[in-house]
């Protein structure tokens, strides 16, 4: 199992959605950040609206602090 299936598991995702990278960085200040980049996989049907099934065809690129994952910022 490698880190993207640990935090893909640890933040409950599931298809389309998957944990695309991960990076871990140390700041001058000495805090430490991780940084999990989150994707989807093209071109999948499985939301719903009135019309039925509907396709991933657009997004936005958002930032947002998650609760820390053990003592690291995330």
């Amino acid at each position: 199992m490698n880190s993207e299936q640990i935090f893909k598991m640890a933040l409950g995702l599931e298809a389309p959605w998957e944990v695309k990278s991960l990076s871990f960085e140390i700041n001058k200040t000495g805090s430490k950040d991780l940084h999990i980049y989150i994707g989807y996989v093209k071109d999948f049907a499985q939301f719903r609206d009135e019309k039925g099934k509907s396709l991933i065809y657009d997004h936005n690129e958002r930032t947002w602090r998650h609760l820390n994952f053990f003592q690291y910022n995330c």
